[in-house]
């Protein structure tokens, strides 16, 4: 799902593979406080992560209907 991530522009772009249902999106600080939820409804999304702090460690879950992803984000 995650296609690509640019630490440069704190930029994340998640690509759904098939014609899933909304996906919904949560992301967490290290802390495992969620710092942002959405649903994932096109079939390409991009996220900015800029309002985030620069630097971090962050744990994404993405959950739909026929998937479930988790894992982590390190913005340098």
């Amino acid at each position: 799902l995650i296609k690509d991530f640019y630490p440069g522009a704190l930029t994340l772009v998640i690509e759904k593979s098939d014609n899933n249902k909304p996906l919904k999106l949560s992301l967490y600080n290290i802390k495992g406080i969620m710092v942002k939820e959405m649903k994932l409804s096109d079939e390409i999304t991009q996220i900015s992560l800029s309002e985030f702090p620069q630097s971090g460690v962050y744990i994404y879950h993405i959950s739909g209907e026929k998937i479930n992803q988790s894992g982590k984000i390190i913005v340098k």
